[in-house]
């Protein structure tokens, strides 16, 4: 049986530097399966338990077989540690006070399965986690402050509080961020859950997302099956390409949502949007509820659209003009005022074409304003047909 996991309160630990009490010599009473890693010590220290190097402590470590029963945790206390630390199954490093243990860098690579690691109150400069050998170990991260680049392969992640500066590169793993700073982040095969975090660049292949009043500056998603954004900011666009299913609500995107590829599926609800735009001719649907959108609409009611989403990639020749069929060239079978909206927009450019008012119920005239092509899109207004 493993011995159970205990921690000595800060007060009263023997031989540390500024704190009271007797310099350890031989046999030690400090708990079994805590070490302790300082800059130096004011006493004899304990060789069993107590080292002035990650290194040799962690050696200390692997000399009592962690395992699930017998975690050990090593406590650094202040200063500056110019160590490369390999980290080993079932061991955990945590600081006395955030942000005043500095290490070089940080590796780990998984050994047994079903391990549990963590890191507290640490400032590394390159953090690098590797659970290739078993996907299914548990790594949890409090107070970290990462300056390199930090690069998860496989395994389970939590992060709270920390800063990843220069952001992750992760690959095939579920990671869980809350209230963290990150640079970019690029997620490959794998599955991100986040809350209040802020991030620079998100690039999303084959992942799973889910974000909560998660802020970022550009967002690019490529075959993701599932995507779900709530109260989040986005500060420029969205790009979305081999996307299954993307949903949206109550997400401020200040730039604009692009549909890049035909069979991106997409549900934008109770939103702002600068504009949405398909560089592709068709997608496979999209749904766009109570919605203020700031781009051009030539009629209907309101910048708020539900439903039905029609469009057409249309090449028009500088300021000529062309007629559009509502049947033959948007499927619909006639067209209400009060019910439709009609979007014109160049792709690649900022021309803005001309609206004829001249419509009918079967087609409507529009006059471009520069060589190029345009997308026509045709929204129904939130305020009629509500089912």
């Amino acid at each position: 049986m493993g011995r159970s996991k205990k921690i000595c309160p800060v007060q009263g630990l023997p031989g540390f530097p500024g704190q009271s009490g007797l310099t350890n010599s031989g046999s030690s009473s400090l708990p079994d399966l805590t070490l302790y890693v300082a800059t130096g010590y004011s006493g004899t220290p304990d060789p069993e338990r107590q080292f002035t190097s990650f290194s040799d402590a962690m050696a200390a470590a692997a000399a009592l077989n962690p395992d699930f029963t017998s975690l050990i945790e090593i406590i650094a206390f202040p200063g500056v540690y110019n160590e490369d630390i390999e980290l080993i199954d079932f061991v955990s490093i945590t600081a006395l006070n955030v942000g005043t243990v500095i290490i070089d860098n940080l590796s780990y690579t998984s050994v047994s399965g079903n391990v549990q690691n963590s890191i507290s109150n640490l400032v590394v400069g390159n953090l690098t986690i590797d659970f290739t050998n078993f996907n299914f170990g548990t790594f949890t991260m409090n107070n970290i402050s990462a300056v390199g680049t930090t690069i998860l392969t496989g395994g389970q992640f939590t992060a709270d509080l920390c800063i990843f500066d220069d952001g992750f590169i992760v690959t095939g793993s579920v990671l869980r961020l809350s209230n963290c700073q990150s640079g970019n982040l690029n997620l490959t095969s794998g599955t991100l859950y986040d809350i209040g975090t802020r991030f620079n660049f998100l690039t999303f292949i084959n992942s799973q997302i889910d974000l909560k009043s998660t802020t970022f500056s550009y967002m690019n998603l490529s075959e993701t099956s599932n995507a779900q954004l709530n109260a989040c900011t986005c500060q420029n666009d969205i790009h979305s390409s081999d996307t299954t299913d993307i949903q949206i609500y109550g997400t401020k995107i200040t730039g604009g949502f692009y549909v890049d590829s035909s069979n991106v599926i997409f549900r934008i609800s109770n939103c702002f949007l600068g504009q949405l735009l398909f560089t592709v001719a068709e997608s496979a649907g999209g749904q766009v509820y109570n919605t203020i959108m700031d781009s051009g609409v030539f009629n209907g009611v309101g910048n708020a659209y539900d439903r039905d989403i029609q469009r057409l990639i249309t090449p028009i020749l500088g300021d000529t003009t062309v007629v559009y069929n509502y049947a033959t060239d948007f499927g619909l079978a006639n067209f209400i005022d009060n019910q439709y909206s009609i979007i014109a927009q160049q792709i690649g450019g900022t021309a803005t074409p001309t609206m004829i008012t001249n419509w009918t119920t079967t087609e409507f005239t529009i006059q471009g304003a520069a060589d190029g092509v345009y997308q026509i899109t045709i929204l129904r207004n939130i305020v009629a047909n509500p089912d």
